[in-house]
């Protein structure tokens, strides 16, 4: 009986120091692998993109020179046209707008968004048409809000423009109708890799 007793002894001994070994394994391939990464990494949002590459966009000159200039987390935008860096896309998920636009009567008012090349402005796509209606009598002014799907993507090459078109009578004058300078478009969405 003592000798089956020892026996058993030098089997969990053995079993426990090729446990103990192991976790020491796992534990040293951990540290390594921890040593060679990044300090850091780059936190994700909801979207899975860093805030960093999170977009927003606001139209400025509505009735002049229209371009999109990026808005930034302190208040502040920029003075130039957002330009997609090299590289990357830009992937539009909402268009938000409110105008006023010059019309006496009951009318379907689309605010249309394009894609145009930045080397050939004659080349544009539409990517996106909202249309309202819209009571002049009773809604001065108009807006909604439109979530993109599953999404418009911007190359590099690209730039947006948009116009507003009525049904009574199609109102593009440099793809830009607008009425007021109290006009708002905002295109929010967030840089991803162009592959």
């Amino acid at each position: 009986m003592r000798q089956s007793n020892s026996t058993g002894r030098i089997w969990t001994g053995i079993a426990l120091g090729v446990l103990g070994a192991l976790v020491g394994a796992i534990g040293l391939s951990s540290v390594a692998d921890a040593g060679n990464a990044p300090r850091r990494q780059a936190r994700t949002t909801h979207l899975g993109v860093p805030v960093s590459d999170i977009v927003s966009l606001r139209l400025i000159n509505p009735t002049t020179t229209p371009i999109f200039v990026r808005t930034h987390d302190d208040g502040t935008q920029d003075t130039t046209e957002f330009v997609v860096p090299a590289g990357r896309a830009f992937l539009a998920t909402s268009v938000d707008w409110a105008a006023q636009v010059a019309t006496s009567q009951t009318d379907i008012v689309t605010l249309r968004l394009f894609i145009e090349n930045r080397a050939t402005s004659t080349t544009r796509t539409l990517v996106h048409a909202g249309a309202y209606a819209h009571d002049q009598q009773n809604q001065p002014e108009l807006g909604a809000s439109y979530e993109l799907g599953t999404g418009v993507v911007m190359g590099a090459n690209g730039r947006f423009v948009v116009d507003i078109i009525r049904t009574s009578s199609v109102r593009s004058a440099n793809l830009v109708a607008f009425a007021s300078t109290r006009n708002e478009i905002l295109i929010r969405g967030y840089l991803t890799s162009a592959d």
